[in-house]
């Protein structure tokens, strides 16, 4: 097995968190920067928990001009890097000479963001049914979200006046959909390739200040870093925090308990506060008496264990803790 990297390392933990391991997964390449990072990582941890690696390319449909070598261009890059790596390859795509050939082809020329996005998702679901049926087990469908891409999102729901619900996060994984550089930056992931020694392929329409999104991510929050340094970080966390305040309602605590156990793969998505709040109103549900923080701290701290499954007492109650739950129950 190759050696690990730092950051391949972080994201090994998060998957073995989740008990992510012998899984199908559908990776979304573009043949760009996040989705080649994500290849690689996956790639790398694939002997250390047994993943079965596809990967779905989405070519947007023929055009003239630069963009449209661009896409031929991302669609080779794509085809090649799958065959280095030796991970099948799905493709809407199926040839390009000596004409192009499609599986799935766009009725009329995709202009906006948003109908290129429900293109793709409606050939990476048709991919994603395929493997199903076909390896007779869910498939997960992983895409290369950032935490950069969280931040542009909730500011782009925010300005159209979505309110709470423009601050609402992107998880690690949410049903069939896992995202394991939710948590990373762009300029992590170019150290990464970078280290890798791994080539991936610029979209020039990423340097048009047309669409909105790039006018945020290439324009404003520039200037707004050069303006005032550390101020870009400082949005990030404030907008975090409002999606804390939201999560302080009893609806969102009681979506994170089944019954009488805590749902473990919500919880290992939630930040440090929000396990506190979690754990406080699971131990009043659970009529455990005299808990105090220090109780909820050291809870926190056992659950932090390598051990996928593992048992301790605490508050005159047995703690099991599995993949799927955390559970109390009185001694």
């Amino acid at each position: 097995m190759a050696q690990l990297m730092r950051l391949e390392h972080r994201i090994l933990e998060q998957l073995r968190r989740r008990d992510i391991k012998h899984q199908p997964i559908l990776i979304a390449l573009s043949g760009g920067l996040d989705s080649v990072a994500l290849l690689n990582l996956l790639y790398y941890l694939r002997p250390f928990l047994s993943l079965n690696l596809f990967v779905g390319h989405i070519h947007h449909g023929w055009i003239h001009g630069e963009q449209g070598q661009f896409r031929n261009d991302a669609w080779r890059f794509c085809q090649k890097l799958c065959a280095k790596f030796d991970i099948p390859f799905y493709s809407n795509l199926i040839e390009l000479r000596p004409e192009p050939r499609f599986l799935i082809e766009p009725e009329v020329t995709l202009k906006s963001e948003e109908d290129m996005r429900n293109f793709r998702y409606t050939c990476l679901n048709n991919f994603l049914q395929q493997l199903s049926e076909s390896s007779y087990q869910k498939v997960l469908l992983a895409t290369a979200h950032t935490a950069d891409d969280q931040l542009e999102t909730r500011l782009i729901h925010l300005i159209r006046g979505a309110g709470h619900k423009g601050v609402e996060a992107m998880s690690f994984l949410n049903e069939e959909i896992l995202r394991p550089l939710i948590l990373c930056s762009r300029q992590e992931l170019k150290d990464y390739l970078k280290e890798r020694k791994s080539d991936y392929i610029d979209d020039p329409s990423n340097l048009s200040l047309d669409p909105f999104r790039n006018w945020i991510r290439n324009e404003w929050l520039v200037q707004l870093e050069k303006k005032r340094p550390g101020s870009v970080n400082s949005l990030s966390r404030s907008l975090r925090l409002l999606t804390e305040e939201k999560n302080s309602s009893t609806q969102w605590l009681d979506e994170q308990i089944a019954g009488d156990s805590i749902k473990h793969d919500l919880f290992l998505e939630l930040n440090f506060n929000e396990k506190k709040r979690v754990l406080a109103y699971y131990m009043r549900k659970m009529n455990m008496k005299n808990y105090s923080q220090n109780h909820i701290l050291e809870v926190i701290k056992r659950l932090d264990s390598p051990e996928k499954e593992h048992k301790f007492i605490l508050l005159k109650h047995d703690w099991t803790v599995n993949a799927q739950q955390i559970k109390a129950s009185p001694v």
